[in-house]
C-alpha cells in the first residue's frame, strides 16, 4: 500500500471520527434538525483524579462533562440548551472532588471561544457538601454560599497548574458573554488537563461543555404578516403569537406605542400555564428537540383601521413594526411588522407595477430613467414631499395629454444616476408625495430595482 494510500485512509476516519463527534455533542435544537444521536456512554470514574457533580460522559475520544439545564421526570437530562439574551454575562458550577491520595493540578488547556472563561475556589467540607446536594438535585442552580471564596482564575499555565489536596473539593466556575445573535448558538467548549502533583505522565484532559444559545426577550409567530389590503374605511384585524423563554409573566411587555394611535390597536389574551407547556410541549416536537422553553406567551390580535375620526393611514404601501416594551425599554431585537397596501383614488403605474417604481436590473455604467403615469381625482393637488436614498432623482409634472375630465394624469420621474451605487436598492427605498388638503395625506410609493456593474 502507497504512502499516500495510507495517508487517505488515516484522513478519512479522523472526518468520519469528527463529524460522529459534532453530531453527538450539539443538541439538535434549530427547528426542522434530524432527531439526535443516542445519549453518549458513562464514563467510569474509578481511576479519575477528579469526579465532578455532573458524570463525565464518552464524545468519541473524548471525555466530556456536559452542563444540564433541565431533568425530566426520571431525573434524566433532557438535553435542553440554555436560553440567553444577547449580551448577558453567565456561569455555571460545577461541584468538583479530588478522589485521589495525594495533590492534584488542574489547569485550563484550551478554549473554543473567547467569550467563555474558567475559574475555581475550594470550599471547606460543610459548605460544599449543601452545594454538591443542591447541584445533584438542580445541576443549573446558583449556590448561596456563606461568604465569597477565593476564586482562581485558570492562565494556560502548560506546566504548572491549581493545586487541590487529597480529598479537597469546590466549585469550577464556567462564565460567558453572549456575543451571537438570536438563534446562535454558544461554543462554550473547554478543555482541561489534570495530573498528580508534578507528575507529567499521569496527565489526562478533560472537556467542560455549556450548551447555550442565544435567544430573543420575545419571539412572534409568524414574524411578519404581509399582504393586508385596507380599502377606505376599511379595518383588518391580524393575529400572533407571541412568547418568551426569559420572561415568567407576559404583563411586563407591552406592544403599545408611546404615543396612542387611533389606527393601530393591539389585545393582548395571555396564555395558562397550561397553554404555555402545551405549546412548549408543540414546538419541541417540531423541532425534534428541547430547545424551546415558553415561560409566558399570549395570543396577539392587532387592528388597522384605514381611518379612525379625522384621522387616516397614508395611501399605498406600508409595514408597520409592533412596537415592543418589556417593563419599560424597548428591546433591542427585531420586532415583528404588518405590511400591505392602502387603497384610494389613486393609481400608481399600471397593474403589473402593484403601486410601485419597478426599475428591474440595469447597468450601473448609465443613468436609469423610468417614467411612471400616476392618475387620480382632477380635485386633488398632488405635491412631492421626500425620497430616500438621497442619491435619487425625482421629479412631478402634471400631464394634461394624459388627462380626462374624471381622472387627471402626472408624471413621476425617477432617475438613478450612472456609477452611483450597485447592488439591490435599500429596503426602505421610496418617493413620498401628498395630496393637499386639510388635513393633508401622504402617498408611499416603494422603488426596486438592482444596480449592476
Amino acid at each position: 500500500m502507497s504512502k499516500n494510500v495510507i495517508i487517505a485512509i488515516v484522513l478519512f476516519v479522523l472526518i468520519v471520527g469528527g463529524i460522529a463527534w459534532v453530531v453527538q455533542y450539539l443538541p439538535a435544537w434549530r427547528a426542522g434538525t434530524s432527531t439526535p444521536a443516542p445519549p453518549p456512554s458513562k464514563v467510569k470514574d474509578e481511576d479519575d483524579l477528579l469526579t465532578f457533580s455532573r458524570r463525565r460522559v464518552q464524545l468519541g475520544a473524548l471525555r466530556a462533562v456536559i452542563a444540564t439545564f433541565e431533568l425530566n421526570e426520571n431525573g434524566k437530562d433532557t438535553g435542553y440548551v440554555l436560553e440567553f439574551l444577547r449580551g448577558g454575562h453567565g456561569h455555571y458550577d460545577f461541584a468538583f472532588r479530588n478522589v485521589s491520595d495525594g495533590v492534584v493540578e488542574i489547569e485550563l488547556a484550551k478554549t473554543a471561544c473567547d467569550c467563555s472563561n474558567a475559574e475555581i475556589c475550594l470550599l471547606d467540607p460543610a459548605e460544599w457538601n449543601t452545594v454538591n446536594e443542591l447541584l445533584t438535585k438542580t445541576p443549573w442552580a446558583e449556590p448561596k454560599l456563606v461568604k465569597e471564596p477565593a476564586w482562581h482564575k485558570f492562565t494556560m499555565n502548560p506546566e504548572v497548574g491549581f493545586k487541590i489536596p487529597a480529598g479537597g473539593q469546590g466549585l469550577l466556575r464556567i462564565t460567558w458573554v453572549g456575543r451571537k445573535l438570536p438563534g446562535e448558538m454558544l461554543n462554550i467548549h473547554l478543555t482541561f488537563w489534570e495530573q498528580s502533583e508534578g507528575d507529567k505522565s499521569s496527565r489526562r484532559h478533560d472537556a467542560i461543555i455549556v450548551p447555550v444559545a442565544i435567544t430573543q426577550m420575545v419571539w412572534f409567530d409568524p414574524p411578519k404578516k404581509e399582504f393586508v389590503m385596507l380599502a377606505p374605511g376599511e379595518q383588518q384585524t391580524v393575529e400572533f403569537s407571541a412568547w418568551s423563554p426569559i420572561l415568567d409573566s407576559f404583563d411586563k411587555i407591552s406592544l403599545e406605542g408611546r404615543e396612542p394611535n387611533p389606527l393601530f390597536k393591539v389585545e393582548v389574551e395571555p396564555f395558562t400555564p397550561a397553554e404555555c407547556k402545551e405549546l412548549e410541549k408543540e414546538m419541541r416536537a417540531k423541532a425534534k428537540a428541547p430547545r424551546f422553553r415558553v415561560r409566558c406567551a399570549a395570543h396577539v390580535h392587532v387592528t388597522l383601521l384605514e381611518r379612525s375620526g379625522d384621522r387616516q393611514m397614508d395611501l399605498g404601501h406600508f409595514s408597520l413594526p409592533i412596537p415592543v416594551h418589556v417593563e419599560g425599554a424597548v428591546v433591542d431585537h427585531a420586532t415583528p411588522t404588518i405590511s400591505g397596501f392602502v387603497r384610494g383614488e389613486i393609481d400608481v403605474g399600471g397593474q403589473n407595477d402593484q403601486g410601485k417604481i419597478q426599475l428591474k436590473t440595469f447597468s450601473t455604467a448609465e443613468d436609469k430613467v423610468e417614467v411612471v403615469s400616476i392618475h387620480a381625482n382632477p380635485k386633488f393637488k398632488l405635491e412631492y414631499v421626500e425620497h430616500t436614498p438621497k442619491d435619487l432623482k425625482v421629479k412631478l409634472t402634471p400631464n394634461p395629454t394624459g388627462s380626462t375630465p374624471t381622472r387627471a394624469a402626472w408624471n413621476l420621474e425617477v432617475t438613478v444616476p450612472a456609477g452611483t451605487r450597485t447592488g439591490p436598492l435599500p429596503e426602505d427605498a421610496r418617493i413620498t408625495l401628498r395630496i393637499a388638503g386639510d388635513p393633508p395625506r401622504l402617498i408611499r410609493i416603494p422603488v426596486l430595482g438592482i444596480v449592476t456593474r
